[in-house]
């Protein structure tokens, strides 16, 4: 009887070291997968702005959509994923650009 208590009090402390090991790991996780996604949006924005600037220097002018871009210089968007504003103040000023991850 008296190693049964023992094996027990061995066993809870064993779990609970494994269940924070675990929350550390999934937190990690999820807090680096945060980090890419700003990574992939903040890259995606300097697309859209290199984009932009390459249709500026051919055609004298920014162009007025982003639906321009697509169509005209093959920049491809994952909609799906990101939220994309893009605001034009005049064809001779850069436009606005700002991208945001869609979180699930």
């Amino acid at each position: 009887m008296y190693k049964d208590k023992k094996k027990r009090n061995f066993l809870i402390p064993l779990l609970i070291v494994l269940l924070l090991i675990g929350g550390v790991f999934l937190y990690r996780k999820l807090n680096d997968t945060g980090k890419m996604n700003e990574e992939l949006a903040e890259s995606l924005k300097e697309t859209i702005m290199k984009s932009a600037l390459r249709c500026y220097v051919v055609e004298g002018s920014y162009p007025e959509s982003l639906e321009y871009l697509e169509e005209n210089y093959g920049l491809i968007i994952n909609h799906k994923d990101y939220r994309v504003t893009y605001e034009i103040f005049a064809d001779n000023l850069a436009p606005e650009v700002r991208v945001a991850y869609k979180h699930k």
